[in-house]
């Protein structure tokens, strides 16, 4: 049985996937200005203006049909040159 899915946001409309993905990316600029738990130290987050984006492209937006498989473990390769086994 294939199921559909719309990328991103299985079902979403596109435009209202660009414009949820744009509101993310603010909470994340003001996240990283004021939050005392940012990321960037206190004389950064003074003079952060935000972060470089792609402007979103609704061009790439796509459905696909997904069919379940059966689980299985898989081995990814760490940074650190290491495996470990994810189920």
């Amino acid at each position: 049985m294939a199921l559909r899915n719309t990328a991103l946001c299985g079902g979403v409309p596109v435009h209202v996937q660009t414009s949820q993905l744009l509101d993310f990316r603010d909470q994340k600029d003001q996240f990283f200005k004021f939050a005392p738990q940012s990321p960037l130290p206190p004389d950064k987050q003074r003079d952060f203006t935000g972060l470089s984006y792609y402007e979103p492209d609704e061009s790439f937006a796509f459905e696909v049909d997904l069919e379940p498989v059966a689980p299985s473990d898989i081995q990814i390769s760490t940074t650190t040159g290491d495996e470990r086994t994810y189920k």
